[in-house]
C-alpha cells in the first residue's frame, strides 16, 4: 500500500509542475505579445485591425493581473 501511495504523490507532482510550466509560458507569451503588439501595431481606430496597440496593452494589463495573482 505504501508504494501505491508513494507513485501516486510522484505522479501529483509531475501535473502540478508541467500546470505550473505552463502558467508561466502564458505569462511570457503575454509580455512578448504586450511588447511586440505595442511596438509595431496600429494606432487603434475605426481602420485598425486586431494587431493594434490597445491589444497590447490588453495583454500587458493580463501580465501585471496574472503577476499580481500569483504574488498574493
Amino acid at each position: 500500500m505504501k508504494c501505491i501511495v508513494n507513485v501516486c504523490v510522484c505522479v501529483s507532482r509531475y501535473y502540478v509542475g508541467i500546470a505550473l510550466s505552463c502558467v508561466l509560458l502564458l505569462v511570457v507569451a503575454f509580455i512578448y505579445l504586450g511588447l511586440c503588439f505595442g511596438a509595431c501595431g496600429e494606432t487603434a481606430g475605426e481602420n485598425g485591425g486586431l494587431c493594434n496597440r490597445s491589444t497590447g496593452a490588453c495583454l500587458l494589463l493580463m501580465y501585471a493581473s496574472m503577476s499580481l495573482a500569483f504574488l498574493l
